[in-house]
């Protein structure tokens, strides 16, 4: 085996510049390629690694597969060669260093600097999935960062490589701390197991630091499992909001909760929108409109809600407030024990669980959020017309003022009084009038009666007016419920599979197009029900697909043996044949049974490696199919409420339908795209 000392020459072809760089795997050496006539960079695996039969082919199939992934921002290896006894990789040379490096060296990053490579690599990922090709190991050493800032991804599908076990299960693929918790718990990745370790990427080109930073790795395992990372916003106060919204996103615990395709958070970054655009197509959801619903506490209430307030540190206690509190809990509780009046339901709980059932979720499902809690609130944000009216019935019913409004109306504007001496002058002059008139003896009675008067009217007039010419009236009130899904009970994670999600946005634009009937042209929804059409057809293919290859699949993992077997079973070859070769007796038998057993199940992993290119491809169409479906059904709300037409959004559903079906490595045919 020749060294890799500078100025060795392997095969007459590669001399030796120097080393790049060490890893678990293998050595990284900077070579001039003289075929070539440039310089490149050579992976050559360790010396027990090269030896590995076993390696040798998985290393040769994970190379087939990344020479799919053909992207600016992807530094994928030209060829796999065996030379001088050394297995190796020959690869383009990038004269920049790892993230991991230029952090350590200079610090953070811009913000903005951090944005623009979030986009660039997440676009490298979206072709890769589409390619079928998923990473496995996304982490700051394995981007690679040039001089102007400019990065690449390398080492695409090869992250399989260093898993001990390739079984039954995916194995604890990728690095501690960037790879996804479903990977952790040895479950088989998807795309959004890539886009987490971008996540964890971007955190720390941003903040300086791992979203999970330990002692240990063990640690770092266990604060994956168990916490949630700090905002990059508490590290860094200049990150703009959506920047910090995002990462936070792809680095959900749960897949469901994160981005569901890399084109999205391409997207998303370039456009600056927040995290409510692009997650969690398994989020429960109130059919969608232009309504909804004003709330408010009754007078009657006030006093219960301000002390609750108090209680919760929404506003500092007064002696008002401390009366209000003993009264409550010591008079009226001791009340209630002695007659045996149960607790019951409070008002608040009550209008939870009405929004709840409204979504079709358990009673429990839902937390009260802090909002709830104001003394006027928004209780739902965009809900159809019946929704609305609905929930304004079950909002009277829990105790409170509620009113169903469509956004965007303007009322007619409340009173505008606001002087509190004019109110005062006025009860003078009503009591001086009524003494005129009714004589002394009247004269206490009617003060009385007009102080009366005097409070009433400055409980009209002291509230705000509520028409704003030009602005949503409402748009100042907080929102209690703006999604449903942050506000989920542990436990109560809405489970569905992928298709059912796909079918579920499917299902929520179908009812987006039918809200949108009164507003766009009759040609337009008849385009919108034809793409809804295809869309459908699309996902039933895509669906029947998923289902075979994940039936198939099963199928060969039962036939694939662990890589600690194969290796062993490599090494107990290699050992019979040196022997054979130096005259020492051997079992033909045996060594002719392990050659078989081996070749049989390099053809095993070859099919595993095949159906799991064309299962990450199909789950990847899934899942931007219902990304599109997702942003399709906001932007027909948003042409609904701004009187737009909606024949932009259908294109670009259409685009979006077209491309997916265009296979990135060879011809699918488009299903059920009749365009009418």
């Amino acid at each position: 085996m020749a060294s890799l000392a500078p100025g060795t020459v392997l095969a007459e072809r590669f001399e030796i510049l120097g080393v790049l760089g060490r890893g678990g795997m293998a050595t990284v050496v900077l070579a001039h390629d003289r075929l070539r006539g440039e310089r490149v960079a050579l992976k050559v695996l360790h010396p027990h690694l090269a030896g590995d039969p076993a390696m040798a082919a998985r290393l040769k199939r994970e190379v087939q597969a990344a020479a799919r992934v053909r992207h600016p921002a992807a530094l994928v290896a030209h060829e796999l060669h065996q030379l001088d006894g050394h297995t190796l990789l020959t690869l383009p040379y990038h004269p920049g260093q790892t993230l991991a490096e230029r952090v350590a060296a200079t610090g953070p990053m811009a913000p903005e600097s951090v944005r623009v490579m979030g986009i660039r690599l997440a676009q490298a990922l979206a072709h890769a999935h589409r390619a079928g090709v998923l990473h496995r190991d996304v982490n700051p050493n394995n981007v690679m960062v040039s001089d102007d800032g400019q990065a690449v991804l390398m080492d695409f599908g090869l992250a399989r490589l260093a898993s001990a076990s390739t079984g039954h299960t995916a194995g604890v693929l990728g690095t501690t701390g960037y790879a996804a918790p479903e990977a952790l718990d040895g479950q088989r990745g998807d795309p959004r197991s890539d886009l987490y370790g971008l996540g964890a990427t971007l955190y720390l080109a941003l903040t300086g630091q791992a979203p999970f930073a330990a002692a240990t790795p063990l640690g770092v395992v266990q604060r994956q499992l168990a916490d949630e990372p700090a905002p990059p916003s508490v590290l860094r106060p200049e990150t703009p909001a959506d920047l910090d919204d995002a990462l936070l996103a792809l680095l959900a615990r749960e897949p469901d909760q994160r981005p569901q395709a890399a084109s999205e958070v391409a997207r998303v970054l370039h456009d600056r929108q927040g995290p409510e655009s692009w997650i969690a197509v398994s989020d429960p959801a109130l059919p969608l409109g232009s309504w909804t619903v004003l709330v408010g506490e009754t007078g009657e209430d006030a006093g219960r809600r301000q002390a609750l307030r108090v209680d919760l540190g929404m506003r500092t206690s007064t002696a008002s407030d401390d009366l209000e509190r003993f009264v409550r809990s010591r008079i009226w509780g001791g009340f209630k024990q002695v007659l045996g009046i149960p607790e019951g339901i409070t008002p608040e709980r009550h209008l939870v669980r009405s929004v709840a059932r409204s979504a079709g979720l358990p009673d429990d499902a839902l937390v009260p959020p802090e909002a709830l809690m104001e003394p006027r609130f928004r209780l739902v944000d965009r809900v159809d017309e019946g929704t609305a009216r609905s929930l304004q019935t079950l909002a009277g019913q829990a105790g409170f003022k509620a009113l169903a409004v469509r956004i965007g109306a303007q009322p007619e504007p409340g009173p505008r009084w606001r002087n509190p001496w004019l109110l005062a002058l006025l009860s003078l002059a009503l009591a001086g009038a009524g003494a005129l008139v009714a004589g002394v003896t009247w004269a206490a009675v009617v003060a009385v009666f007009a102080a009366i008067a005097t409070v009433f009217v400055w409980g009209l007039v002291s509230r705000p007016a509520t028409s704003t010419r030009g602005e949503d009236w409402a748009a100042s009130l907080p929102v209690a419920f703006a999604a449903l899904a942050s506000h989920l009970a542990p436990g109560h994670r809405v489970e569905a599979t992928l298709i059912q999600r796909v079918q579920s946005r499917l299902d929520r634009l179908d009812a987006a197009l039918e809200e949108g009937v009164a507003h766009f042209t009759s040609a337009a929804i008849a385009s919108g029900r034809a793409t809804l059409r295809r869309l459908r057809a699309e996902a039933q293919a895509l669906s029947q697909d998923l289902g075979q290859l994940d039936t198939q699949l099963q199928g060969a993992l039962q036939s694939e043996r662990p890589a600690s077997e194969l290796a062993w079973l490599g090494s107990r070859r290699d050992r019979l044949e040196t022997q054979r070769r130096a005259g020492e007796p051997i079992d033909p038998e045996e060594l002719g049974r392990l050659t078989a057993e081996l070749e049989d199940q390099a053809d095993v992993a070859a099919v595993v490696e095949a159906l799991t290119a064309r299962r990450t491809r199909t789950t990847t169409q899934l899942l931007e199919l219902g990304a599109s479906a997702h942003r399709a059904r906001q932007d027909l709300a948003r042409a609904v409420s701004d009187d737009a037409p909606a024949t932009p959004v259908l294109d670009r559903l259409d685009q979006a339908h077209d491309e997916r079906v265009a296979d990135p490595v060879g011809p699918r045919p488009a299903r059920g795209r009749t365009r009418t």
